[in-house]
């Protein structure tokens, strides 16, 4: 409803209380930290804060932390949870606790398993390589090291062939090349050959010419089998390691919690580094400069009044781009991630998420105008922030499909939507009831159906889309009457309503609605050129009425509504008639495995097409109105808080 108005404070401080300043003010989640400009400070010998080593020692104990964690959550053998929320802990008080010392040292032994484990998997796949290798020359009764005496050269084998292993030997044997088959593979000859030390050149350039490959094992000096043997022993002993090794992991992974709280406590040292980098040093003395919210200068300054600092604040002025906090109920908070998602409004500009909040609940409703789906919709979204406790910006996105899913249970009851039409499906194929919607009227909608009234409700997306358009004039009238140009926001934004109104009595009388609109567009002809000089006075005004195409077509922007109502409608009632197979029970069974698959992909759908669309009609139909966009979102500086909640 509001953009709360923003200070902008400077704190002087001596180095040493520094960084008890920044994390007293973190953790209160109270200012946002900004980059101190040097330039507020020219002629003096200031400089930018660093301390390059204790940041590189905070990272590297976040990342070791972050390589340890998916390990330990793999090998936990505690039963896995659904969801798992954030626990509620003080990370000073944790970091001054022994379990603090403890989470350190898990860290360290999960380093080193993961290290073993490492080792251990690699000399398993040397080792299962090594096997495979052996393999083919199990029957050979040699040391497969074995190269011959003193006037013959013996070697190992291997050759791809087509041919019959003896027709090829024979053919090496008439060579001079004395081969023993060991083993054949499909096309692979395994064979050793054995030949004299005086012809070794002119036996191997014969084996290789043929095709056939040397194959060494200089290292393995006993035979294949008991190489394997020995390979097969090795690896039942890595694999009792990786085993010991997995066991020792899942003790560790008891302290999960308190290494994931370690994380915390180390990223939240990082972040105050990384604020403090931001300051600037002079001498001894160290300078802040932050964006306060107003609401919290009391108790900012509470909390400074508690150190040896000195500290002023001015008035955010719109040149210094302050950031923006949004101030809105309850209810239409959670719509600000709609707003972030296309932009902030410019700090000094109109919030507009109030009344964005309400058409946006009604339109999402009306594009997915179902009892069934709204339902799941608002049971999944509020649940998941009960059980998640996620973050500020998750927990809003999800509390604002909840209350979409509200909407759409209310439409949903005005149009007709039941998971489609799945009560008249039952009562006609199951229950064999005749013409059910004429007996039981009130699942076919208390106003109208989409798919019986098309027309009806194309009319009604057009004059819901109407009133979404106007409102959004209303705040642009709203902000240039504040502002004191009222006259602007009478010529400028009354014209077309009073142009807007002669164009809806057309459906009633006539001649009153040609009377109003001709009032409207004289207003326009005779105020929009008034900037101009001469005769580009009248041609401006008279080529203002052109505008009218333009808002001509963003009420037919408005189909949309239509059309995703059409959609999900249309396709929850195919699934609906697929499932009724009949009352025997493969058939029944068969229909509820269909109708719970079809129906959740139909929610899945279709909630995302309604959500882009529903977005789409804010940022094109309504912000175009009025919106002055440009701000930064403000991030106040704040404990991490990926596993924790601060108390």
């Amino acid at each position: 409803m509001a953009i709360v108005k923003m200070k902008k404070l400077t704190v002087f401080t001596v180095s040493s209380l520094s960084p008890s300043i920044v994390r007293s003010l973190m953790k209160r989640k109270c200012i946002q930290i900004d980059e101190t400009p040097l330039s507020d400070y020219e002629g003096l010998d200031i400089r930018k804060y660093r301390c390059e080593e204790k940041r590189y020692e905070l990272e590297s104990k976040v990342g070791r932390i972050e390589s340890v964690l998916p390990v330990l959550h793999k090998y936990s053998k505690a039963k896995k949870k659904l969801f798992h929320p954030r626990r509620t802990i003080d990370l000073d008080d944790f970091a001054n606790s022994e379990a603090f010392k403890k989470a350190e040292d898990a860290v360290i032994q999960a380093e080193k398993l993961s290290q073993q484990l490492n080792e251990c998997r690699s000399n398993q796949v040397k080792s299962e390589a090594q096997l495979q290798s052996f393999r083919p020359w199990l029957t050979y009764d040699l040391p497969l090291n074995f190269e011959g005496t003193d006037q013959t050269v013996h070697g190992l084998y291997v050759m791809a062939t087509d041919r019959l292993p003896e027709t090829v030997l024979e053919e090496f044997a008439q060579e001079g090349i004395y081969c023993e088959q060991v083993s054949c593979d499909t096309n692979i000859l395994y064979f050793s050959a054995t030949f004299a030390k005086s012809t070794a050149d002119e036996m191997n350039r014969k084996l290789t010419t043929a095709g056939a490959s040397k194959v060494f094992f200089k290292d393995v000096s006993e035979t294949a089998e008991k190489a394997y043997a020995a390979g097969l022993k090795r690896i039942s002993g890595q694999q009792e390691l990786e085993s010991i090794i997995v066991n020792q992991f899942g003790k560790l992974s008891e302290q999960i919690e308190d290494i994931e709280t370690l994380y915390d406590v180390y990223e939240t040292e990082r972040l105050s580094l990384e604020h403090q980098y931001k300051m600037l040093c002079l001498d001894d003395c160290m300078i802040l400069t932050c964006w306060m919210p107003e609401p919290n200068e009391k108790a900012v300054f509470a909390l400074l009044d508690k150190y040896d600092c000195a500290y002023e604040d001015d008035e955010a002025r719109v040149e210094d781009d302050p950031p923006v906090l949004l101030k809105n109920n309850p209810y239409s908070a959670n719509y600000e991630y709609v707003l972030g998602m296309y932009s902030y409004p410019r700090y000094g500009a109109a919030d507009p998420t109030f009344v964005m909040s309400i058409f946006y609940f009604i339109i999402f409703g009306l594009m997915f105008a179902d009892v069934g789906y709204g339902l799941l919709l608002t049971v999944i979204a509020f649940l998941g922030v009960k059980l998640l406790k996620p973050k500020e910006g998750t927990r809003k996105f999800l509390k604002m499909f909840g209350w979409c899913g509200i909407s759409s249970m209310i439409c949903g009851v005005l149009f007709g939507g039941w998971f489609g039409d799945l009560p008249y499906a039952i009562m006609e194929n199951m229950m064999h009831i005749e013409n059910p919607v004429e007996k039981v009227p009130f699942f076919n909608g208390l106003i109208m159906n989409p798919l019986d009234n098309i027309m009806g409700f194309l009319i009604l997306s057009f004059a819901i889309g109407g009133i979404h358009m106007i409102a959004g004039m209303g705040i642009k009238f709203y902000k240039l009457c504040k502002d004191g140009h009222v006259l602007d926001a009478i010529f400028d934004i009354g014209s077309w309503w009073v142009l807007f109104a002669g164009l809806v009595l057309l459906a009633f009388n006539m001649k009153a609605a040609l009377i109003v609109a001709g009032v409207g567009a004289l207003m326009l002809i005779l105020t929009q050129g008034r900037a101009a000089k001469g005769p580009m006075k009248a041609v401006k005004g008279v080529g203002s009425l052109y505008s009218l195409i333009s808002y001509a077509s963003d009420v037919l922007s408005y189909s949309r509504i239509l059309a995703l109502a059409l959609v999900a409608a249309v396709i929850g009632k195919i699934i609906n008639l697929i499932t009724m197979l009949g009352s025997s029970p493969v058939g029944f069974l068969f229909m509820l495995i269909i109708l719970l698959v079809g129906h959740v992909m139909n929610l899945a759908i279709n909630v995302l097409g309604t959500f882009v669309h529903t977005s789409r009609l804010q940022y094109i139909e309504f912000f175009g109105k009025f919106f002055e966009d440009g701000g930064r979102i403000y991030e106040p500086a704040h404990n991490s808080d990926k596993y924790t909640i601060e108390p």
